[in-house]
């Protein structure tokens, strides 16, 4: 006769084998009671346990190393308050469809709402946030052979639908295993996203019909393929590509734009080149300002959305088709040059002259978008390499010093919900997912203080290949863009908004076991990092000012004015 220890396990154990047998590798895990049957059968199945002490910094590190693979990696934890704690990132996981698994260990029905300890309202507690949520029965009071169908809509659902899956198990005690744990052997089949159809032809009877087109690659990551498609359909159709630096696409194309914020911001250029007839959006809204303050001032005939996923950005109302499927065969396959065109022509040239400008002004500046610019042509040199980015300041300096690069640099930013909690341990869960690559958190202070627990965790598991690079300005210097820093006087800004933290970031990391290196010369970046060697995590940090930003940005924006006079009254690309 088995006992309910053996029913819980062997339900628990066949969910996990099912999910070990479709491409799930890693579970992270933060140790408490409840959750004990999901722990060890997760490693008795065979996934890789990744022991988190912070439930916020966990989740973060599951979404970069699914950022990093494409696969969901599990989370476990166990009843209360500690399933709470994944909010923030499932909540980026939603926004920015990345699939994820959260496994929250519950009291069994009758103990929920009577002030059991460590009790809360688990139902759906993510809300509209996950793709699924699933109340499992009490595992020891189901037949075992049952999980697999859960372990399958759960990958399915997570990795077609791109976003979190929420399963609450109620466990009733004893929660310790019987014996010996052996999972069973799996039967599932690893799911796939369904293929295009005619999507293909939507876009090419496009493109005959409106000469005028503008791709626009947002935050994602793409397959080479479908890369490739979109850079091949550029080509033949004559519509540039503004390519966002988080999506892929900012590669040495002459199709790629890479200087959209400035020249979208520009009202002669504006002026010069005209509206668009359409534009066709893959990923995300773009980081650019400059480009969504344009489109709501010129709207498009047709402004297309293409794979979207469950939801889209459409923050204005200014959608007006959407092409569902997968982007690679959404395309088609084209070859060649088609079209020669003014609109093509034009900004070909704005790109040119505005790339040579932006470069010479970054020559010139000891800035942290300089350092971008140095820290991202010096990682482009020494692939296979990934740099994740953060919110705030530090994904503008990318977007403004990323030149094309002649190899896909892999540049990872939580651009859902656009928050900059959790940056170091979504770098600490990419690294973990590639050890062969070396991965970059490049970030500001403020987002460092805020997650001091990823920088903990990141140490704790010896993330060798992990380099922090924090811009440290003792502030929050996204603020000093904004109208109200001129609106009010210096002394309330600096209270109110600029909240400067006084902490000594370098020391802090000293303390966790980092290698640590001040830089004061943003062109010395890349020896900087090959200074501190291969046994990470290192961490260099660059002292700069707000007001050096602000400077920076400023004189690459006028730089770039004085490109566009030459090329617009001369109307050739600029020399």
């Amino acid at each position: 006769m088995t006992s309910q220890a053996d029913r819980t396990y062997a339900y628990c154990l066949r969910f996990f084998a099912e999910l070990r047998a479709v491409g799930v590798t890693t579970a992270m895990v933060s140790p408490g009671s409840r959750s004990t049957p999901l722990t060890l059968s997760a490693h008795a199945a065979g996934l890789k346990i990744v022991v988190h002490l912070d439930e916020r910094v966990a989740a973060f590190c599951a979404l970069g190393h699914a950022k990093a693979t494409g696969v969901p990696a599990v989370l476990i934890a166990t009843s209360g308050t500690a399933g709470v704690n994944y909010q923030p990132a499932v909540v980026e996981a939603h926004h920015s469809g990345v699939p994820m698994i959260v496994c929250t260990a519950d009291r069994p029905p009758e103990l929920r709402m009577w002030g059991a300890g460590q009790t809360v309202q688990q139902n759906d507690m993510y809300g509209a946030a996950t793709r699924w949520f699933h109340e499992l029965p009490v595992a020891s009071e189901v037949d075992p052979s049952t999980a697999r169908a859960v372990a399958l809509r759960s990958i399915t659902v997570s990795v077609q639908e791109a976003g979190p899956v929420h399963l609450n198990w109620p466990f009733r005690e004893p929660l310790a295993p019987p014996g010996p744990l052996v999972a069973p052997a799996a039967e599932s089949l690893p799911p796939s996203r369904p293929q295009p159809s005619a999507t293909s032809l939507v876009l090419s009877e496009l493109a005959h019909t409106y000469e005028r087109g503008l791709i626009v690659v947002g935050p994602c990551w793409l397959e080479p393929a479908a890369r490739a498609e979109i850079e091949a359909f550029a080509l033949h159709w004559a519509w540039p590509i503004v390519a966002d630096p988080a999506s892929g696409m900012r590669v040495d194309n002459e199709a790629v734009i890479s200087t959209a914020e400035f020249l979208l911001s520009d009202p002669a250029f504006v002026d010069a080149i005209g509206p668009a007839d359409v534009v066709l959006r893959v990923g995300g809204s773009p980081t650019s300002k400059a480009y969504r303050l344009w489109l709501e001032s010129h709207p498009v005939s047709r402004l297309v959305v293409v794979d979207p996923g469950v939801e889209w950005a459409d923050p204005t109302g200014l959608v007006t088709d959407v092409v569902p499927g997968p982007v690679q065969g959404a395309f088609g396959a084209v070859e060649g040059h088609c079209r020669i065109s003014e609109w093509w022509s034009r900004w070909r040239a704005a790109q040119v002259g505005a790339l040579a400008a932006v470069q010479r002004e970054l020559a010139t500046q000891n800035s942290e978008i300089a350092l971008a610019n140095h820290l991202v042509r010096w990682l482009d040199s020494r692939k296979p390499a990934t740099l994740m980015v953060s919110n705030s300041m530090p994904i503008r300096d990318l977007d403004a010093a990323m030149a094309p690069v002649s190899e896909r640099l892999r540049v990872l930013a939580n651009r859902g919900a656009n928050g900059i909690d959790g940056v170091i341990a979504t770098a600490a869960g990419a690294a973990l997912a590639r050890p062969n690559h070396r991965v970059v958190a490049f970030i500001g202070d403020v987002a460092t203080v805020h997650d001091l627990g990823g920088l903990a965790a990141a140490a704790r598991h010896d993330v060798s290949n992990l380099t922090v690079v924090v811009v440290d300005n003792d502030a929050g210097g996204i603020f000093s863009f904004l109208p109200v820093a001129s609106a009010i006087d210096a002394a309330t800004f600096e209270e109110l908004f600029a909240t400067p933290h006084g902490t000594d970031i370098g020391a802090v990391a000293k303390a966790l076991g980092y290698q640590v290196t001040q830089l004061s010369t943003a062109a010395d970046i890349g020896s900087a990092i090959e200074a501190l060697g291969g046994d990470g995590p290192n961490l260099v940090c660059f002292t700069s000012t707000a007001a050096r930003t602000t400077e920076a940005m400023g004189a690459l924006r006028a730089a770039v004015t004085r490109s566009l006079e030459v090329s617009l009254a001369s109307g050739s690309t600029p020399e």
